[in-house]
């Protein structure tokens, strides 16, 4: 970023994961122009993978989820508007608007506003009704948690799965209603996601699939929900994890797409000046050649690192294969690669059966891995699967 490009700075909106790994590379990389990161909420960046399971166990005598000290923030020059939140983006005189009417004109922009929890109508206005997006979402379900009562978890992403393997934990009584026909199917095949299944009843949890909900009933408090198929459930507390949307609506006019941020491999949108990372983009994969979210953790750091280095004129590095992992019941569940172009899965199975590890593999080529309770494994698969996706790129003539 050249010295006459320098006046106004960069300005980031989102205090989260990816803002915060971006302004920590750029000072990184020497950049000693202003960086002012607006944050919704109150406090500092920290860390959200915690929120589902030790920080909702423990809460804030638990572990400290600060993904910085404040000092940090005042040692680098680094600027955070906390309780700050964008109203409106003018690409063409580099400016965003706040809520309270503020405008902060940048030379860069990093929109990293991340996404919100999807609703359930039928489920509005229970105030035992909870999504779990922030520490504060996590703090008030705590306070329902390890009471003996009954969770109902509406959605069986990690995040529902998570929340349910620590309130069993805790003893409490635990159903999740999943609409399709097992966990994660979406993304990991009926095979996949009725292993996981079984990992949660053969803890206690109970799994209703195939299951939607229609009705609540209740003073204030949701104490019985009434299932499409005519089930009924009785409940003391529900989270609802049915997926979330890109926080864009503050985007409205500018031009960028409201269904998730187009960017190319490093960072870049379709606007000058204007970077993306993290939850609220469709960033491209160069091995598959389209655009996809990936809502984890991992791709946030990646984002932010490439969005920074992008600023700076730098070549960004080859995005990794896309990852996640899950804590769940004392395992650790991870996986690596893409699914979605495997032909046939392939387990073995360890101990129990409980833990296992799946090979989703297209002819003979493997194209993704997941694996519970086997840390080793899947760092060994990603290698396996790059060199397949750097074969297979020779064998069609590319570059790669």
């Amino acid at each position: 970023m050249t010295s006459e490009k320098n006046e106004h700075g960069v300005v980031m909106v989102g205090g989260g994961l990816a803002a915060q790994r971006c302004a920590q590379t750029l000072r990184k990389q020497g950049y000693e122009g202003p960086i002012r990161i607006v944050c919704a909420e109150s406090v500092a960046p920290y860390d959200r993978p915690p929120l589902s399971k030790k920080y909702l166990s423990e809460g804030e005598e638990g572990p400290d989820v600060a993904l910085k000290p404040d000092d940090w923030y005042v040692e680098n020059n680094i600027e955070l508007l906390l309780g700050k939140s964008a109203a409106g983006l003018d690409p063409v005189a580099h400016l965003v608007r706040l809520e309270d009417g503020t405008e902060l004109s940048y030379d860069r922009l990093l929109i990293a506003t991340g996404s919100q929890a999807r609703h359930l109508p039928a489920l509005a206005g229970f105030s035992n009704v909870h999504s779990l997006r922030t520490a504060g979402d996590s703090r008030r379900l705590a306070a329902e948690l390890g009471q003996g009562g009954h969770l109902v978890l509406v959605g069986s992403g990690f995040i529902g799965q998570e929340v349910a393997a620590t309130a069993r934990a805790f003893g409490d009584q635990v159903t999740i209603v999943e609409a399709m026909s097992s966990p994660l199917e979406h993304i990991l095949g009926a095979e996949v996601g009725n292993r996981l299944g079984r990992m949660h009843l053969e803890r206690g949890t109970d799994l209703l699939t195939d299951a939607m909900v229609e009705t609540a009933s209740g003073n204030g408090r949701v104490e019985e929900l009434c299932l499409a198929d005519g089930r009924r459930i009785d409940c003391d507390t529900v989270v609802v994890g049915i997926g979330v949307r890109p926080s864009t609506d503050w985007l409205d006019g500018s031009g960028l797409e409201a269904d998730g941020i187009l960017t190319d491999a490093g960072a870049r949108t379709g606007l000058p000046d204007v970077y993306a990372a993290g939850d609220v983009t469709r960033s491209l994969d160069p091995r598959t050649g389209k655009h996809t979210r990936s809502e984890h953790w991992d791709s946030a750091v990646r984002q932010g690192r490439a969005a920074a280095l992008s600023m700076l004129g730098q070549p960004a590095p080859e995005p990794a294969l896309p990852s996640f992992w899950s804590d769940q019941y004392g395992e650790r569940i991870q996986y690596v690669g893409h699914a979605e172009l495997s032909d046939r899965v392939e387990f073995e199975d360890h101990d129990d059966g409980l833990n296992f590890t799946a090979r989703f593999l297209r002819g003979e080529r493997l194209v993704a891995a997941l694996a519970v309770g086997q840390p080793r494994t899947i760092a060994k698969a990603g290698r396996t699967i790059e060199e397949h996706h750097k074969s297979e790129a020779e064998e069609k003539g590319s570059p790669k």
